[in-house]
């Protein structure tokens, strides 16, 4: 554990003089940036780490652009953690801007997209009381999945749930009532 210490303030004080000569926006920044953030994750430190990882995509963005694979990536990493610490608003935030980039990047059908809607709509629908919200990216996130892995699925079957429970909260009990029949089919 100590070691560990060490290691992360030799790390702290590797990023805060690289920062002072070569400013905040290259390469050895940025590598900092997600080596000290892996630890705290490491150690579970999940605020400690969010703040290297929004520096981490501050970054990113700036040599990267905003339309870019690596920029998805921070930000679903950022909801996750979002999410993990109760601040949802801030996760479907993440969230959709990660979707959003690789939608225009058509790298919006697989699994991740899919899971990041899934996250998105199970944080609407059980936390925020967003009960459109939740519909509509679970109702996303089920295309994918169903595309990927067909309907035969426990994916899938969960999703019928969900979106069965989106329903009930929307007073639209008989397609809630064919959702949940789909879903134990499956």
């Amino acid at each position: 554990a100590n070691q560990d210490k060490l290691a992360l303030e030799h790390f702290v004080k590797a990023l805060n003089i690289a920062t002072e000569v070569n400013g905040e926006y290259n390469k050895t920044v940025e590598n900092l940036c997600e080596i000290i953030a892996n630890i705290y994750l490491l150690d579970d430190k999940k605020k400690e780490a969010i703040e290297y990882l929004e520096r981490l995509l501050k970054i990113k963005l700036q040599s990267k652009g905003e339309l870019h694979l690596e920029v998805a990536s921070a930000h679903s990493q950022l909801g996750t953690l979002y999410e993990d610490l109760g601040e949802y608003v801030k996760a479907v935030n993440h969230y959709g801007k990660s979707v959003s980039i690789r939608k225009y990047l058509n790298n919006d059908d697989n699994e991740a997209v899919a899971s990041t809607y899934r996250s998105m709509g199970i944080i609407m629908l059980e936390k925020l009381r967003d009960n459109y919200g939740a519909l509509e990216n679970l109702e996303k996130a089920l295309y994918i999945f169903k595309d990927i892995r067909g309907d035969d699925d426990c994916e899938v079957a969960q999703l019928y749930f969900k979106i069965g429970d989106a329903k009930i909260r929307l007073n639209n009990y008989k397609e809630a009532f064919d959702e949940l029949i789909y879903a134990l089919e499956i």
